[in-house]
């Protein structure tokens, strides 16, 4: 299956056991579309993932709920499949990304940084 997708709103490449998803916006179908990227990463079973939020427009309620309703529901195939995950986001996010993860994250081990190279350093 393909993992290499780019629209306006997001774009995946995969590559060397790596799912690497950037996010600049949601859209109506942007989780439907991840769902199934996310899906063809699981099929090669264990992966590490990078998400890249730098560019990432303030969300709405509704995109907030959409992106946890998502996060929830992939939370269990994470824990299962991926063996590290890197956060890349503006510093000003960090500690309310940090308390979410901690108290409903994914079981592998994960970093959150403003720093691109630091993020590669941590998956690769």
């Amino acid at each position: 299956m393909q993992m290499d997708y780019e629209d306006k709103n997001f774009k995946s490449t995969w590559k060397n056991g790596i799912l690497r998803i950037r996010i600049r916006t949601v859209a109506e179908n942007t989780f439907n579309l991840m769902r199934i990227i996310f899906e063809a990463a699981v099929e090669h079973d264990r992966f590490n993932l990078a998400i890249d939020a730098r560019e990432l427009e303030t969300l709405s309620f509704r995109q907030l709920w959409s992106m946890s309703s998502f996060a929830s529901e992939i939370k269990y195939k994470i824990s299962r499949y991926v063996e590290k995950i890197s956060f890349i986001i503006p510093t000003k996010y960090h500690r309310s990304l940090g308390l979410l993860l901690r108290y409903t994250g994914p079981e592998c081990p994960y970093y959150i940084t403003e720093n691109a190279k630091d993020a590669k350093n941590f998956v690769m």
